[in-house]
């Protein structure tokens, strides 16, 4: 069998630059994509897409490829996005995307940015106009090179993951950086940040943890970490033999932000100063009333510190920190450590045993009556308690004397439960009553009635010492034997025979169904059919009510019409009520209103459909439609969503200030003449240079 083109290339194809894309699926190239500098290449408005490049590169754009507010998974690969006006790839307003494979280079404005929960991998952003690679929160840039972008090479936003990555030759002075964060949460590892422009990496936010990187010859500094991050040991310059052993450790070439990160950073080995790192400037603050002046000696100078050289000079003290010192251990005391802790290191390669002192017990936390107990200090506790006094509530019945748990005693004999017959069974005879005397239950009698007899005549016993005349017993039914309405016969009681007594006499034949003269034939020698509107309700009919009008319940064929039941002859019909019973069969989101014959279901406010089924309304003014997009006309329609595209030319706002003509064009705002900056880069929140 011939496969069809679909079967065989189940993808479509994208052959030229202002391509919109409208609907999920694969798509891919089979040539370069050339906006010829005045159209974005590929615009995406679904969610669920993903475009091979297939080698071949988009170019010479406004904007390479970009995405609308709302879509999700976009998938890019294997391909090059160049030389555009705009941003190379910008699918900051989509969520849940993956780059992979992409070289993204000289585009104007950003190289790629992507929107939350995206990867990128294997990717190169070089020689953009703005950073080299964005990431939304909660995304993770894994073995991908920035290099020579204007400002920053990587930037991560909040709980995103930076690992193995490169970056060089980014970036404009402070501020921008190899590697920059700017929320919290994000974990840094094992990424090479080198010969930037600014800072190897700028650690903005809290809660970040940075480790196993390295950084060399960035211009400002390797690293500038703000306070309140996590961050391995900093090794500068350590040689070609490691003498440190923590894995964590991050490595630099000596470059620290303003020469200190921290307090530790700082020390001068001067025990009357208050030393802290500010603003990466080390500070050092004289300690009122400490003074190191006086000395004879180097032996009064001792600051205890093994990495110092102490001594006296002009009566006063000079802590002179000695190279490649590696410091002592510091001791650690059972006060840090939990209560009971046992045996722990000492941080000095020792143990300490850090059983705590004693904890007090007390009687309250024992059992009654347990006499004398340890105090849990070496001393004793005597924990007899008070007497708890005991009722007879607590004792069974008729246990007699027993002790009041106080030292005396209680008499718990109850008072006499009366016994009453009725909780005796039936002729149970005399028994006692509880209380010393006793009960006749012979119980009263129970009345028999004719109607619980069996057909017979005469007297019987009334269960209560009389008798009852039981003829003529009612209910019983008889057959004559004899054929048609003359089988029918009534019981009765004759001189104290029961007798079967025929009903019904031979008569002559009418048009009723029935066997009127009692020859076994019915309407014999008549032309009988059933005549509907007469009120008799014959042979073929399901109800006749008396007339031939529809929409009373019997129709004009003297049917039962949906919505009613009728009994009877003549019929009489009524209206069910449909909505007694499980809601009429509308949905549990609806309201059933019961109608003549029928009724009717309509959906509840906040939900939308046929009354049968009802879903939840997606809104219920235009309001709640707004999707962000300057270009689409939002409106809520019958609690649905729509967003149409606004016509092309249509002014909008892109939120760029630095693009000064921004136009609607395929349901996208673009952004058009770009501010040129002779120096620095344009703001685009002020779309001032600088």
């Amino acid at each position: 069998m011939m496969k069809t083109l679909q079967q065989m290339e189940p993808r479509a194809l994208i052959e030229n630059a202002g391509y919109v894309i409208t609907s999920a699926g694969s798509y891919y190239l089979t040539a370069n994509l050339n906006g010829g500098g005045s159209q974005n290449g590929i615009v995406v408005q679904a969610s669920g897409v993903t475009i091979d490049l297939r080698g071949f590169s988009i170019l010479n754009c406004q904007v390479g490829l970009s995405a609308v507010a709302g879509v999700q998974g976009v998938a890019v690969a294997n391909g090059s996005v160049r030389d555009c006006s705009g941003a190379g790839v910008d699918l900051s307003l989509a969520a849940q995307c993956r780059l992979e494979g992409l070289a993204i280079s000289n585009n104007a404005s950003d190289g790629a940015s992507v929107g939350s929960a995206s990867l990128v991998t294997l990717c190169t952003a070089a020689g953009n106009g703005g950073r080299g690679l964005v990431l939304g929160n909660g995304g993770t840039v894994f073995r991908c090179v920035a290099q020579a972008n204007a400002n920053s090479g990587i930037v991560i936003a909040s709980n995103c993951q930076a690992t193995d990555n490169t970056s060089s030759g980014n970036g404009a002075g402070a501020g921008q950086a190899g590697l920059l964060t700017t929320g919290t949460g994000n974990r840094v590892d094992g990424n090479s940040s080198n010969q930037n422009n600014g800072q190897g990496f700028q650690i903005n936010g809290t809660g970040n943890l940075v480790i196993r990187n390295n950084a060399c010859s960035n211009t400002v500094t390797d690293y500038a970490i703000a306070a309140g991050n996590n961050y391995g040991q900093i090794l500068l310059s350590p040689g070609t033999a490691f003498v440190n052993s923590n894995a964590w450790a991050n490595f630099g070439c000596g470059m620290q932000a303003a020469g200190c990160l921290s307090a530790a950073d700082c020390d001068d080995g001067n025990a009357c100063t208050t030393d802290i790192c500010q603003g990466g400037s080390c500070l050092h603050l004289p300690i009122v009333g400490c003074n190191n002046a006086g000395c004879t000696t180097a032996a009064q100078c001792n600051d205890n510190d093994a990495c110092t050289t102490d001594t006296c000079v002009t009566g006063a003290c000079v802590h002179t920190p000695i190279p490649n010192c590696n410091p002592p251990c510091v001791p650690t005391t059972c006060a840090a450590q939990g209560i009971n802790s046992g045996v722990i290191a000492d941080g000095c390669g020792g143990v300490l045993n850090c059983n705590p002192p004693c904890v007090p017990t007390t009687c309250a936390a024992q059992e009654v009556n347990s006499g004398v107990i340890a105090d849990g200090c070496g001393g004793v506790l005597n924990c007899n308690p008070p007497c708890v006094p005991t009722t007879c509530a607590a004792q069974e019945v008729n246990s007699g004397v027993i002790a009041d748990g106080c030292g005396g005693v209680l008499n718990c004999n109850p008072p006499c439960v009366p016994t009453t017959c009725a909780a005796q069974g039936v002729n149970s005879g005399s028994i006692s009553d509880g209380c010393g005397g006793v009960l006749n239950c012979n119980p009263p009698c129970v009345p028999t009635t004719c109607a619980a007899q069996e057909v017979t005549c005469g007297t019987i016993a009334d269960g209560c010492g009389g008798v009852l005349h039981c003829n003529s017993g009612g209910g019983l039914s008889c057959n004559t034997g004899l054929l048609g309405a003359c089988a029918a016969g009534t019981t009765a009681c004759i001189n104290g025979v029961l007798v079967c007594v025929q009903t019904y006499q031979p008569s002559a034949e009418i048009c009723d169904g029935l066997d009127n003269n009692c020859d076994g034939k019915v309407d014999e020698g008549l032309s009988c059919a059933a005549v509907c509107g007469n009120g008799i309700l014959e042979p073929g009919e399901e109800c006749d009510d008396g007339n031939t009008i529809n929409g009373d319940g019997c129709s004009a064929t003297c049917k039962v019409q949906p919505g009613f039941s009728c009994a009877g002859s003549p019929s009489v019909c009524s209206d069910i009520d449909e909505c007694a019973t499980n809601n009429g069969g509308c949905s549990v989101n609806a309201t059933c209103t019961n109608t003549i014959g029928s009724r009717v279901c309509i959906c509840t406010p906040g939900y939308i459909g046929d009354g049968i089924t009802c879903v939840p309304a997606e809104c219920t003014t235009s309001v709640q439609c707004d999707d962000g997009n300057p270009c689409t006309n939002d409106v809520c329609q019958s609690g649905v969503c729509t967003h149409t595209p606004k016509a092309n030319g249509t002014a909008c706002n892109d939120g760029n200030a630095c693009t000064q003509v921004d136009v609607c064009q395929s349901g996208v705002c673009i952004g058009t003449n770009p501010v040129n900056c002779s120096i620095g880069t344009c703001n685009p929140a002020t779309g001032v240079c600088q």
